[in-house]
């Protein structure tokens, strides 16, 4: 298959008055076209970092990137036309309805105003793109933020943490959005420090932790491979046993 993203050795280091902090050791990592992939690891990991250093946001240390098997920084402005990524949570204005904020962002990035029914109509919100932003429910407002990124139609989709704070509803229908867009010929990056996320979603998964790679492969040959045998379920309220449940009956 063919790599899509290409990350080998990278290091990145922040100095402040604190003292060096080292948010990247040597990371690597492989992604193949046609998957969501997976990046999974606790919070302050690293995660975040690589990706802000993939777009050209923050500056390596050190290291080898490419991404549609050009060379990152030196070629982002050829490939950034077809990358699309969410870094952070997109600040939307609440009283735009969700049809003029992406028609908006069509017109700032030079893109066909035919681009935002095709967005809405992927992520599944062409029947609520005429109601304003702030009725949006937060599962909503992510869409809406996925159809923003569409907008290039790119075919290498970033996604940093998608599914934070979403009930399972809306972790099954973000899934479906997922495996859509692999349908039709993207690949997607997804970020997350929840791996029940990431087993739900997810082909395949690369994990950091404290900066450098643990582990990386299917979703299933990892699971396989650091699989004690036993699983302790912790659930923040009741209210989320029904989907605990239905987690585990899946994975048996």
């Amino acid at each position: 298959m063919t790599s899509v993203l290409e990350i080998n050795g990278l290091r990145k280091t922040y100095r402040s008055r604190g003292g060096p902090r080292r948010a990247l050791d040597g990371f690597d990592m492989h992604v193949e076209a046609g998957q969501v992939h997976g990046f999974l690891g606790p919070n302050g990991s690293g995660k975040t970092t690589t990706l802000r250093t993939l777009l050209g946001l923050i500056r390596a240390d050190s290291g080898d990137m490419k991404i549609l098997g050009q060379q990152i920084p030196e070629a982002l402005p050829n490939v950034v036309a077809h990358v699309g990524a969410i870094v952070e949570s997109p600040q939307f204005f609440g009283n735009f309805t969700a049809k003029d904020t992406l028609s908006l962002l069509c017109d700032a990035g030079s893109l066909p105003q035919s681009r935002v029914d095709w967005a809405f109509e992927l992520v599944g919100l062409r029947e609520r793109a005429s109601e304003k932003v702030k009725t949006y429910s937060l599962g909503m407002k992510q869409r809406l933020a996925v159809a923003s990124a569409l907008l290039k139609q790119p075919r290498l989709l970033i996604l940093d943490e998608p599914a934070n704070g979403l009930d399972p509803g809306g972790i099954r229908e973000m899934r479906d959005l997922m495996r859509s867009l692999v349908e039709i010929g993207m690949t997607v990056v997804l970020s997350s420090h929840i791996l029940a996320e990431v087993q739900q979603i997810c082909d395949s998964v690369t994990i950091i932790s404290l900066g450098r790679r643990r582990t990386a492969g299917s979703v299933a040959e990892v699971l396989a491979r650091y699989s004690s045998g036993s699983v302790r379920v912790r659930m923040d309220s009741l209210g989320e046993l029904s989907s605990a449940g239905e987690l585990l009956t899946r994975s048996e």
